[in-house]
């Protein structure tokens, strides 16, 4: 890469890699970067894409809080030939959420995501937030120490559970329910199910004991 990076998010349109935020090594430690950058395998070039903004972050009502808070990119998908990135500030081991920007490879730039899209993303941990796109519906996911793919036009958490054990749960993809308020996109929430009805649509597919190994992530592989 153009520059290097840790824990950044990465993400494939338009059969290219994007790449954004993440930390590199300053002289003070790691430092959060706002860059970003994308690689075309038909080429094998890295290429510069313009800085994230962090416009919600950039107005901060102070000095100080701009300085003791630290914008960094929490998750990133690929949505609707879009690049959709949740946003936080943090010092560690605070965060707060900031909403989120959209990058638009047609206009090469950045924009606000909408207002309550950002903000609703629920987190996973610490500066990690999980998402899924199956069948043009974008999904964002609040499970514990989970990580989630789409896979043949079902939703898939895989979980590992109190005991160890690593369960692959799978469901049919709720249809989405508009909220009143157009502004703040839509809920998977099924308002004419009871709780029970909506606990019992997850069902367990696989599991297996790997006993103190740890669930870092997954992806999809088509053999």
């Amino acid at each position: 890469m153009i520059t290097g990076r840790a824990f950044c998010k990465a993400s494939l349109l338009n059969n290219k890699l994007y790449v954004v935020g993440g930390v590199s090594k300053g002289k003070s430690g790691l430092a959060p970067l706002q860059s970003a950058e994308v690689f075309d395998p038909r080429t094998g070039v890295w290429a510069e894409v313009p800085d994230m903004p962090f416009s919600k972050a950039q107005a901060l009502p102070t000095a100080f809080l701009a300085e003791l808070l630290k914008p960094i990119a929490t998750g990133m998908t690929s949505y609707g030939g879009k690049l959709y990135v949740p946003q936080s500030l943090y010092s560690w081991p605070f965060f707060v959420d900031v909403g989120g920007e959209i990058f638009d490879p047609e206009t090469n730039s950045w924009a606000e995501m909408p207002v309550g899209m950002g903000e609703g993303w629920p987190a996973r941990q610490a500066g990690t937030k999980l998402s899924a796109v199956i069948d043009g519906d974008l999904y964002a996911l609040e499970p514990s120490t989970s990580s989630d793919r789409g896979f043949l036009g079902k939703l898939h958490l895989i979980i590992k559970d109190v005991n160890s054990k690593i369960n692959i749960m799978q469901t049919d993809v709720l249809k989405p329910v508009e909220l009143s308020d157009p502004g703040t996109g839509s809920t998977c929430q099924n308002q004419h199910l009871s709780s029970e009805q909506e606990t019992n649509l997850w069902k367990v597919i696989a599991s297996k004991n790997l006993a103190a190994a740890e669930l870092v992530s997954c992806q999809v592989l088509n053999i």
